[in-house]
């Protein structure tokens, strides 16, 4: 697996990256083996004296797409949030992928795992690149 470096420094470009970010859409398209993500990246700055939050408009497109998980929700329900699914990316590790996808995953080199906040769940994706489409 490689080092995700592409996610790394597509976060690194964002004032908070990507951690309290807002989810609003994904689609897989299965001909292309591509995912696209459109969220909203936190890009207030800290310490601004204001409570108000700004979110910057983000599509990432995942190609060479090797698998996405989509976890259950816990507690059931739906999948549908008004204003979006307040969430957080991270790299997965080696160890993490095996753990999810099996060994013959590791191979992949963007390895990112989507913590959506309010169903205490996980995206998975793996993926040969990623960029930012907007």
């Amino acid at each position: 697996m490689g080092d995700s470096s592409e996610f790394v420094a597509i976060e690194g470009s964002l004032p908070n990256g990507f951690h309290d970010a807002v989810l609003y859409a994904m689609r897989v398209d299965f001909e292309k083996a591509e995912a696209t993500i459109w969220l909203g990246a936190d890009v207030s700055l800290p310490d601004n004296g204001s409570d108000r939050v700004s979110f910057k408009p983000v599509t990432l497109l995942f190609k060479g797409l090797g698998s996405l998980k989509v976890d259950r929700p816990n507690g059931g329900g739906f999948l549908r949030f008004e204003g979006g699914a307040s969430c957080a990316f991270e790299v997965m590790s080696v160890q993490q992928v095996a753990e999810v996808f099996g060994m013959d995953a590791v191979a992949f080199p963007v390895a990112v795992r989507l913590f959506i906040d309010d169903t205490n769940s996980n995206i998975h994706v793996l993926a040969e690149s990623v960029q930012v489409v907007n």
